[in-house]
């Protein structure tokens, strides 16, 4: 969410006075609701990614990828070797993606 409200800024910067106006709103929205973004309740996949990671030796931060990936039931695309080791089902390196 907080890249979506980082877009629906307007581009010369991030002071109060740069907010698009209230009228400006809803057609910038209307453009990220093309784009397929799909909102997860960040409440429980934060929950579930520190539980999982104290189980998985897996750093939250990264967790909530594995997290939100399995979720999705897409994959990860990552280069890190812990996270294709710990989660061979869900990550995947770039090359294997086709």
């Amino acid at each position: 969410m907080s890249e979506i409200r980082s877009r629906l800024r307007d581009d010369r910067g991030p002071n109060q006075s740069d907010l698009l106006q209230a009228s400006d709103g809803p057609v910038r929205l209307g453009l990220a609701r093309r784009l397929g973004i799909e909102c997860v309740a960040t409440a429980t996949l934060c929950q579930s990614a520190l539980l999982r990671s104290i189980a998985s030796g897996i750093p939250p931060y990264d967790r909530l990828f594995i997290e939100l990936a399995a979720r999705t039931g897409c994959p990860l695309v990552t280069f890190d070797k812990a996270l294709l080791k710990a989660f061979p089902d869900i990550a995947i390196r770039p090359r294997e993606l086709a």
